[in-house]
């Protein structure tokens, strides 16, 4: 008698948990996410603390943390007894690492349980009343920062990354009236052309790239963070160019190739300026777009320069 009341009470529960009834069988006393200001920096605390029926002890349940639509972090808590009582609970702090920025705009929460991610004897309960893989349990969203802050700081990241553009594509510009220079120029230097492409135009790449890590590192999460690796990889672009150009202008001139100038370099990788110059073009655009701004009004022009 006494397990057949069991299994009718497991029946009932599980249907119940898959319909929207689930909330009544877990409860999400506490989901607070805020900003706890410290002397050196602003660190960002994660509270969760949910109450659950017997039968989900040892169930975890998966938190999953996004920043403007874009996942950043993922958590698991654990549902536990305490004198007969069942509940998961947990403080994550901080999630940014020590003098890492918090940027404002809006954050996500959302905790769900993953039926293939819990115990076997939870799973065959699970299946055996529902098909369904995962049970939403809360969905709540926190804004960091007032409004003027939030616009001030866009304002301040897209003029960050606006230079960096200009930059690079000044130094891009620079290259291509240097290649055409030294390839109708008769007494062409190696030592020459070497030093300029070391110095006036690799070293102040690197110097572009590096501006990018150190944004990179110092937050605890990119705003634009398609246009931060865009950034980067334009980067690399240009780097592979330059060295493209050694190539050309060694093959003009009948030099040797020499093996810096050709490391990493594929050696079919002149004939594909064209297609570098559209993945530059896409990488612009692409950033533009997740940055909501126009490239013609703050560039005066469509990437790569002509």
């Amino acid at each position: 008698m006494i397990k057949k009341i069991l299994c009718i009470f497991f029946i009932t529960t599980f249907i119940s948990l898959h319909s929207q009834e689930a909330t009544k069988f877990v409860k999400v006393k506490t989901l607070d996410l805020k900003v706890v200001p410290y002397p050196w920096a602003n660190e960002l605390s994660l509270s969760i603390n949910i109450f659950a029926k017997r039968i989900f002890k040892d169930v975890k349940f998966q938190i999953r943390l996004q920043y403007e639509g874009r996942k950043i972090g993922s958590y698991t808590v654990t549902v536990k007894e305490n004198e007969g009582r069942y509940y998961a609970k947990k403080k994550f702090e901080p999630l940014n690492k020590p003098a890492q920025e918090v940027l404002y705009g809006d954050y996500n929460v959302y905790i769900e349980m993953v039926v293939e991610e819990q115990n076997s004897k939870f799973k065959a309960r699970w299946k055996k009343f529902s098909s369904a893989t995962r049970l939403a349990i809360a969905q709540k969203t926190f804004s960091i920062g007032k409004k003027n802050q939030v616009q001030k700081q866009q304002k301040e990241i897209q003029e960050f990354y606006i230079e960096r553009m200009k930059e690079l594509n000044r130094l891009y510009k620079i290259l291509k009236k240097q290649e055409v220079v030294e390839y109708r120029n008769r007494g062409f230097r190696r030592q020459k052309w070497r030093q300029w492409l070391y110095t006036e135009y690799l070293q102040k790449i690197n110097n572009e790239k590096k501006q990018l890590e150190i944004r990179q590192a110092r937050v605890y999460h990119p705003k634009y963070n398609y246009t931060l690796n865009g950034m980067k990889y334009y980067c690399d672009l240009l780097v592979r160019i330059g060295k493209t150009s050694t190539m050309i202008l060694y093959k003009r001139h009948g030099l040797k190739q020499d093996a810096t100038s050709m490391s990493g370099i594929d050696p079919f990788a002149i004939k594909s300026r064209k297609s570098l110059n559209k993945i530059i073009e896409g990488i612009h655009r692409s950033s533009a777009k997740e940055m909501g701004i126009s490239l013609k009004k703050e560039l005066g022009f469509i990437p790569p320069p002509k």
